[in-house]
């Protein structure tokens, strides 16, 4: 698969992921659980922020962020959908016409900022989907 070096990337599989975020999701995807959404940053900086390629992984009952390190390799961050205490948007501002969304998700174990850099043009497209993403899930019928 073609991964654009400038804008977030959606995957079709955890294969799909350029090393070593994709080994680091392998080591940490729960086992049997599929992916539903599987989103590719790639990194960028700017004079203010540098940002580290991640992968947001969001399954049936959780989310996982690999992220590179300094050092060449990759962190995982995860929780589950209960423990996830809530998702804030930080900001999102403009650079040489492209837009950076900055998202914090605070769990009961601590916390990760996800960074993404999409076309200016898609602005709107990115509201929508951040507002589809934020609306809280309806309780499952028991």
């Amino acid at each position: 698969m073609e991964i654009d070096t400038r804008f977030p990337t959606k995957l079709n599989t955890v294969s799909d992921a350029p090393e070593p975020l994709r080994g680091a999701l392998v080591e940490s995807f729960p086992s049997g659980e599929p992916a539903r959404l599987l989103v590719h940053a790639p990194a960028f900086a700017t004079e203010e922020e540098k940002s580290p390629a991640t992968v947001l992984a969001v399954t049936n009952n959780g989310w996982l962020v690999a992220s590179e390190t300094e050092g060449g390799g990759a962190a995982v961050e995860k929780s589950n959908f209960s423990e996830t205490l809530y998702l804030e948007l930080n900001h999102v501002s403009h650079h040489e016409g492209s837009g950076v969304l900055a998202l914090q998700v605070h769990a009961a174990h601590g916390g990760e900022e996800l960074k993404i850099i999409f076309p200016s043009d898609d602005e709107t497209a990115v509201s929508k989907a951040m507002e589809h993403m934020l609306l809280r899930r309806e309780p499952e019928k028991q």
